[in-house]
């Protein structure tokens, strides 16, 4: 028998007030023990969204509707306790009067099993020095003030990992960072992971960055998951042509030098008054008129298909 998800999604849409329109609809889609999920796709797209009715933690008076469940965690999760979150901001989630260490010893001592031969101060010290920041003992008698923008991501990290979560969601966690320290940090949140055992969802913007570290790629266009499979087979063969047009726009190194950057021509449709049929017809080189008749079709098992007329064409 197979193991229960840890979390999932059936038919799930989200209204931010009872009266206002759907910024994210009718996704399906289970994340399991050990899974590593990047949601990719452009700002406003419901990436975040996505995130957050994954978590549990969509904020008072979002309208849920569909089913969201918690299988593999037993009930609903208690946010640090169960699924660690890294928001793109650290600035936002440290108290900026707080010593480093006390604010990390505050969450261990929040969500402590049992009693320890070590105190929250030293498993502190101890999770900053594996998010790699350096001196950690002095570290941690540091303000957020005093650390730059990588070590603040950092301490972020250790803040959602002190309550030894079994989910840990990366919410544009890299985005605010330099090509450099972006890519050390990925790596970082990968290896964590991985000795952890923790299923990651990576919100991101970044289809390559998604790439260097996700199992999966889930695409969402305009509030709708468009296309969710396998890294391997989603970069090899896109079956939506939003995702093709992402990837046809990301500056890669082995670009040649010279000639016109591939774009995406148009701007998403506001979610207001979204275009009937496809979303992404107004702006997709494919679009013949069904696309505009209905809601497109899916193409393939709900864990690896695209929403997509021409879904099974573009298919190997």
């Amino acid at each position: 028998m197979s193991a229960a998800p840890l979390v999932s999604l059936r038919d799930v849409s989200v209204r931010y007030g009872p009266a206002t329109p759907r910024v994210l609809g009718h996704v399906t889609l289970d994340l399991m023990a050990g899974d590593r999920l990047a949601v990719i796709g452009e700002s406003g797209s419901g990436k975040s969204t996505l995130a957050l009715a994954l978590a549990g933690l969509l904020p008072k008076g979002a309208a849920a509707e569909g089913r969201i469940a918690w299988p593999g965690l037993g009930e609903k999760p208690l946010p640090g306790r169960d699924i660690g979150i890294v928001y793109q901001d650290p600035s936002g989630s440290l108290d900026p009067v707080m010593r480093i260490g006390d604010q990390v010893a505050e969450v261990v001592a929040a969500h402590a099993a049992g009693p320890t031969d070590r105190s929250p101060r030293e498993q502190a010290v101890e999770l900053l020095a594996r998010v790699e920041l350096p001196d950690p003992a002095n570290l941690a008698r540091s303000y957020p003030h005093q650390l730059s923008g990588g070590q603040r991501q950092r301490v972020a990290l250790a803040l959602a990992l002190a309550g030894r979560p079994r989910v840990l969601v990366a919410d544009e966690a890299t985005s605010a960072l330099d090509p450099v320290v972006q890519s050390r940090l990925v790596g970082l949140i990968g290896r964590l992971c991985d000795e952890e055992g923790l299923a990651l969802v990576f919100v991101t913007h970044d289809i390559a960055l998604a790439a260097s570290l996700a199992s999966r790629l889930a695409v969402v266009y305009a509030g709708r998951l468009v296309e969710i499979g396998p890294r391997g087979r989603v970069l090899a063969h896109p079956r939506h042509p939003y995702t093709r047009a992402l990837m046809a726009a990301h500056l890669g190194l082995d670009r040649p030098p010279g000639g016109r950057l591939a774009t995406v021509e148009g701007s998403p449709p506001d979610l207001a008054s979204p275009p009937p049929g496809c979303r992404f017809a107004p702006r997709c080189s494919l679009a013949v008129a069904g696309c505009t008749s209905g809601d497109p079709p899916w193409y393939g098992e709900p864990d690896d298909g695209a929403a997509c007329v021409f879904a099974e064409r573009l298919a190997p």
